[in-house]
């Protein structure tokens, strides 16, 4: 974008600098897409301004967006989970969620059902290990025909473990399911969106 103005040129380099640093943990393509974006918008709100010089119309339109920090959070993450989505990889999944958690109310809300469910399938990989690892103080333990305790239990005293090694298929079975409807749920959301 081309200015009259050193004064404008400044400005816009200045915002325009905030506004790539705002999006710079996002894959090339998509920082470009979204800079393009925004500077689209700048350039129509300065068309669409009422005011006299370059400069003022410049400061018109990057006020009435704001601070790229802030309002760019929601469109960070959506960008974050459609990535996080196509590519399948539980590390930018995970910072998806971590992005949509504080980027409004309703995000938190899913996003947090979306983290409780990455704990869930942790918990399930951890099983899965501690199993092999621990076989005789991991299960499903019951003491006197009564539920003892679930999971990783080094001081079980008189229970007895139930599961045996059924614990290993059905963990990594739980562990299937719950990645599967963790995709399956992130991609309703950006199908949502679009």
């Amino acid at each position: 974008m081309q200015f009259t103005t050193p004064e404008a040129q400044k400005v816009f380099k200045q915002y325009l600098k905030r506004l790539e640093q705002s999006v710079s943990r996002l894959p090339e393509s998509m920082q470009q897409d979204l800079v393009k974006e925004i500077t689209g918008h700048i350039l129509d709100s300065m068309n669409a301004s009422q005011k006299e010089t370059e400069l003022d119309q410049l400061l018109d339109a990057t006020a009435r967006l704001g601070e790229p920090a802030k309002f760019l959070k929601p469109m960070i993450a959506d960008y974050e989970t459609e990535y996080a989505t196509s590519t399948f990889n539980p590390v930018h999944v995970f910072r998806a969620m971590v992005n949509n958690i504080g980027a409004g109310f309703l995000r938190t809300v899913r996003f947090g059902v979306f983290f409780l469910l990455y704990f869930t399938l942790f918990t399930f990989a951890f099983l899965f290990i501690s199993k092999i690892f621990f076989p005789d103080q991991t299960g499903l333990f019951f003491q006197n025909g009564t539920f003892y305790g679930f999971g990783v239990i080094f001081s079980a005293g008189n229970g007895t473990e139930v599961l045996g090694y059924w614990i290993l298929p059905l963990s990594l079975l739980g562990l299937v399911l719950d990645y599967l409807l963790i995709t399956f749920l992130l991609k309703l959301t950006v199908i949502k969106r679009k």
